[in-house]
């Protein structure tokens, strides 16, 4: 779930209930229920207001933590360590810059992707480089200075435009406006589709509601298939996606079944430290014509988020093979505020995909696996993966 203010409620969920003293909250193309009981009145560190006192959003950043972080065991921190060591650090004196490294230092040891900090500035990301990004910077591709969603996607968007449509031989390449999903085929008979996020371009997400992200996602998986539909594979390229929002994902997924299926389930946690009933999420049929023939899911360590939801979601379908690395492991995402104005994500649920198996931390298994990171460089391994797809799919079809 999101930090969206009252206001902004019309905007970032598409039905709101109110009876009584229970407030649910929920978005087009999501099944999670967010529920919400009313308090008799606000715990007083929510009604003291805004502040930029060190001391008291060094100790709002911990009990923010503390009460709704999911992942401390997965990540073998303990937390209170982390408070007692560098606590005494913190004074009315600290800077604002000064605050936000001991915060940020307090939190490295996660290693977690959905752990950031962002405000006056400065923007914090945990779980180190992605591994595409990485390669990318070691071989002179991508500048180390660009952190924005939109930034990696206009790189690899290029990448994929200049590089693997010519090398794999993807013809005719066609793309949405916002360059966030490519398509063509790699041989007559085999398709190719490859999905850089789950989510409209970062300038417009504040303004598109999720009932607008499903429509125009069902518009696009219906022009893809109406280029693809008559072949018979896909390629289904994921190793380049940064996540996004669930319910892209649910929908895309929800073109590849004819029945209604288990795509993973959520424990959100409680402030105890308790979680809650677990809620199954499912993918159900978005169109008369599902694409049911071989899918081969290309993943890798890059694959991350909303990603990795849609590849627990695609995998529920029998007909899809993943294919590559392991995903980068980072499922669960939540956000919260400072006192000061600062943006937290923390990871506060447990997923399990449809196996029951949770994979926050491991990344979720390939069936085959193909390494991305090859001694060729990422163009190399890039067209790996594609050429292991059509080997597997060749030697099916001459079985048949």
């Amino acid at each position: 779930m999101d930090s969206a203010p009252a206001e902004r409620w019309p905007q970032a969920y598409d039905r709101i209930e109110r009876a009584g003293d229970v407030l649910r909250l929920h978005r087009e193309g999501e099944e999670t229920r967010y529920t919400f009981d009313r308090l008799a009145a606000l715990p007083e560190r929510c009604s003291a207001g805004r502040t930029d006192d060190p001391v008291a959003n060094f100790e709002a950043f911990f009990r923010l933590f503390q009460e709704a972080y999911a992942s401390f065991d997965l990540r073998g921190v303990d937390w209170n360590a982390r408070y007692r060591a560098l606590r005494p650090r913190v004074s009315a004196g600290t800077s604002a810059s000064e605050l936000f490294a001991l915060l940020t230092e307090m939190v490295a040891p996660l290693n977690d992707g959905h752990v950031g900090l962002s405000g006056g500035g400065r923007t914090y990301l945990g779980g180190g480089p992605r591994e595409v990004g990485a390669i990318a910077a070691r071989e002179g591709l991508l500048a180390t200075g660009g952190s924005s969603s939109d930034y990696f996607r206009g790189f690899i968007a290029r990448f994929v435009e200049t590089r693997v449509a010519p090398s794999v031989g993807i013809a005719p390449l066609k793309h949405d406006a916002d360059r966030i999903v490519y398509w063509g085929k790699v041989a007559p008979r085999i398709g190719y589709v490859n999905f850089l996020q789950m989510a409209p371009p970062d300038h417009a997400r504040e303004a598109v509601s999720g009932s607008q992200v499903v429509a125009a996602t069902r518009l696009r998986m219906d022009e893809i298939l109406a280029d693809l539909g008559d072949t018979d594979a896909l390629v289904f390229d994921l190793r380049f996606n940064t996540g996004g929002w669930e319910n892209m994902a649910l929908t895309v997924a929800g073109y590849f079944t004819d029945v209604p299926r288990l795509a993973f389930s959520i424990e959100p946690m409680l402030e105890d430290g308790s979680f809650a009933p677990r809620q199954d999420v499912m993918i159900r049929p978005q169109t008369g014509a599902p694409y049911l023939k071989p899918v081969y899911l290309l993943t890798s360590g890059t694959t991350i988020s909303s990603g990795e939801s849609l590849v627990m979601a695609m995998k529920a379908n029998p007909q899809v093979l993943q294919i590559g690395e392991r995903t980068a492991g980072v499922l669960a995402w939540n956000g919260g505020r400072l006192p000061n104005g600062w943006d937290v994500g923390l990871t506060s649920e447990r997923y399990f995909a449809a196996d029951g198996h949770s994979y926050e931390g491991s990344g979720i298994p390939p069936d085959v696996f193909i390494p991305l990171d090859v001694p060729g460089g990422l163009l190399t391994g890039t067209r790996l993966g594609v050429d292991a797809a059509i080997s597997i799919q060749k030697s099916q079809s001459n079985q048949q």
